[in-house]
């Protein structure tokens, strides 16, 4: 049984999948649900068919599931997220800036279509 579910902390039972105030009184390893869901998120995607694992009501604007950009981009994106180990939640959520921004569209690098 693994320790963490990445697309879905809640599944362990005390970790929560989205921000709230609440988060300021877990455990660290709890309080980065969050984060870890964000990341899974970005690197991998998510669904749009509601009661799936990789659902998240958060996003809630067509497209409803997001493609993800694949995992070193994501990690890659997310630098300073790395040295953010042990502090407390709200630090981590400050951390979890992109240090650079993340492009999208027809000019993107990101994208994967052909002109």
């Amino acid at each position: 049984m693994p320790l963490r579910w990445m697309y879905k902390p809640s599944k362990d039972g005390a970790s929560p999948n989205a921000w709230s105030n609440t988060l300021k009184r877990l455990d660290v390893h709890y309080s980065s649900g969050p984060n870890n869901r964000m990341l899974y998120f970005l690197a991998k995607g998510s669904s749009a068919t509601v009661g799936s694992d990789y659902y998240s009501s958060y996003l809630n604007q067509a497209p409803l599931a997001m493609t993800g950009i694949g995992t070193d981009k994501a990690f890659r994106s997310w630098p300073r997220r790395r040295n953010c180990t042990a502090w407390a939640a709200w630090k981590r959520r400050r951390c979890s800036a992109p240090t650079r921004p993340l492009t999208s569209g027809p000019t993107s690098p990101n994208n994967t279509r052909q002109a």
